[in-house]
């Protein structure tokens, strides 16, 4: 048990982002620094009274931290800010590797295997192969060529495990290949359309598999660009604007943003990259936005992007009488008072 509660400690008080010293402070004092040091290198076994004290502290039941880890995360992709410390990614790891270990804890009660959804890779050698691949996952996935209404419920019906996370500063989104399957994880934004663009960036790290030659400032733009072509793919783009304007009208963009989901300004560089406006259009369109000279949207009628599989998953085992409400309390990180009110309600 040891060394299992050893590496379970240590990956709760990073995911936590705590010290020794913070830990022994958060679980009053029951714990030292030097007692903690000794567990974490598996020198020393805690008591229950320990044990419960420190998964208290970490926000952790019990058994997470004598069971071991069930996912490995294999490869990983940061939308972050430069100044992202290393301890906070160190966390975020952490809090994604703990939500996937639920996620598929739920999924192996009803038999549903990662190996179900796995991405097969879009080879990329330039911008044409990006539209294309886009153009591919839409045809694969039967979304036609109107909008995407809800594009976390598209990623998840897609067998994409979606997180979200909340009041992660300097944190868009990211997305990772996991034993569990492929994830993409995404902080909560005051604009909609935002989370549709790192959404669909995020798929575009997962799918597009690009040359050696490209930098990361020319992948994460590629990635861009197929988000952009999944929430409008081109040709119904170029069929509502046409191939070469002056000008578009503020109404139509707004129009188009209404019924796509999709910001004005990705628009315009969508009406750029393909042509349709001059180079001296788009420069005055940004500098008329950076000048506050535009009324435009604070986003479209997009609906709001909330992940809702999981907690459907976890409802379908109690309704099934395979989970405890005191296991789906713990799944769902609720109280139970409330879970059960839940249930009541349905």
């Amino acid at each position: 048990m040891s060394d299992v509660f050893a590496e379970r400690l240590r990956r709760a008080r990073k995911m936590r982002g705590l010290s020794l010293d913070e830990l022994s402070c958060q679980s009053d004092g029951i714990v030292s620094k030097q007692a903690l040091c000794k567990y974490e290198h598996g020198q020393m076994k805690p008591s229950s009274k320990v044990l419960i004290a420190l998964a208290n502290a970490l926000e952790v039941s019990p058994d997470y931290l004598l069971k071991p880890p069930s996912v490995s995360i294999e490869s990983i992709e940061f939308r972050k800010k430069r100044s992202f410390s290393e301890k906070k990614l160190d966390s975020v790891r952490e809090i994604i590797r703990y939500e996937i270990e639920k996620y598929v804890e739920i999924e192996d009660i009803f038999g549903i295997h990662p190996e179900d959804s796995k991405l097969k890779k879009i080879q990329v050698q330039n911008k044409e192969d990006v539209i294309n691949a886009a153009k591919k996952i839409r045809e694969k996935w039967k979304l036609g060529e109107d909008g995407i209404v809800n594009v976390v419920n598209t990623l998840e019906e897609n067998g994409i495990k979606v997180i979200l996370l909340h009041d992660i500063e300097k944190l868009d989104g990211m997305s990772c290949l996991t034993s569990g399957g492929p994830v993409i994880i995404f902080n909560k934004s005051k604009n909609v359309e935002r989370e549709r663009l790192t959404l669909l960036h995020e798929l575009g790290h997962l799918v597009l598999d690009f040359a050696d030659s490209f930098s990361e400032k020319e992948r994460e733009k590629l990635c861009s660009l197929f988000a952009n072509e999944m929430l409008i793919p081109r040709s119904v783009f170029l069929e509502i604007v046409g191939n070469r304007r002056k000008n578009i009208e503020m109404s139509e963009l707004k129009d188009i943003q209404s019924k796509f989901g999709i910001s004005v300004d990705a628009l315009i560089v969508k009406a750029r990259e393909n042509e349709v406006i001059s180079e001296q259009s788009y420069r005055r369109y940004w500098i008329q936005r950076n000048q506050k000279k535009l009324e435009i949207a604070d986003q479209s009628y997009a609906q709001p992007e909330v992940p809702t599989r999981f907690e459907r998953l976890v409802h379908k085992a109690i309704a099934s009488d395979v989970i405890s409400l005191s296991k789906a309390s713990e799944l769902l990180e609720k109280p139970l008072e409330f879970v059960r009110e839940q249930i009541a309600l349905v």
